[in-house]
């Protein structure tokens, strides 16, 4: 089972930030978790909201603001918001990456970027997980990235969730966490498909989906997975 560290171990400092990656690290998780979007200079920077009012001390929309207007943010503890580069330089063959991918645009962006650490770091390991919302950017990513494990993230519907991934061809589905059942591991199952959660962070629900045998979960709180 993968044990994997949300936004790196977003209880434990600034999410999606290098220092809470290196944290998620230090907790021995096999892989981090983390959001990228578009700046306005094109720049594949790692952030989750579309704004960086919450996560900074600045304000705006990430894809209105260039790379050099990002850099100079405070996105706590003195961390800065990290560009994808970065994170590939520091952790790639360190630990196992999930990348998800937010607006439209960033699939090229990406493959990009991954395009030049493949001879190191083959697409086939599963050190490396695309994901997104968004059905649209992961068809574009699976078009120009051949052999990315892909994953499809969401949050109700679990069966049409199930039937999209097919579609996709994704090796992953991602659901929220409380709607994984028997039913829905074993319709999984049947389809070809691995299962990764999110986001877990009380006891009973780690040892739940451990009991149900999920493939893998996505946690703020990566000490939990030494219970």
């Amino acid at each position: 089972m993968l044990r994997i560290g949300h936004r790196g171990a977003a209880a434990h400092g600034p999410e999606n930030t290098l220092g809470t990656f290196r944290k998620a690290v230090e907790l021995g998780v096999d892989m981090i978790e983390f959001d990228v979007r578009l700046c306005g200079t094109g720049e594949v920077v790692v952030i989750h909201d579309e704004t960086v009012d919450r996560t900074t001390d600045g304000s705006g929309r990430v894809s209105d603001l260039d790379l050099d207007e990002l850099r100079v943010l405070d996105a706590g503890a003195g961390e800065r918001i990290p560009l994808l580069s970065e994170v590939l330089e520091e952790f790639r063959g360190r630990v196992g990456l999930n990348i998800e991918l937010k607006g439209q645009g960033s699939a090229l962006a990406v493959a990009e970027l991954l395009r030049g650490h493949m001879n190191e770091w083959p697409l086939k390991e599963e050190g490396l997980i695309i994901s997104s919302f968004q059905p649209t950017e992961l068809f574009e990513l699976k078009e120009v990235l051949e052999g990315a494990l892909i994953g499809f993230l969401f949050e109700d519907h679990p069966l049409m969730g199930m039937d999209f991934a097919g579609e996709l061809g994704a090796v992953y589905v991602l659901p929220r966490h409380d709607l994984v059942d028997g039913d829905m591991m074993e319709t999984a199952r049947g389809n070809g498909l691995k299962v990764i959660v999110w986001t877990v962070n009380e006891e009973a629900s780690i040892l739940r989906m451990r009991g149900l045998g999920v493939d893998g979960i996505i946690t703020d709180r990566p000490e939990l997975f030494k219970l």
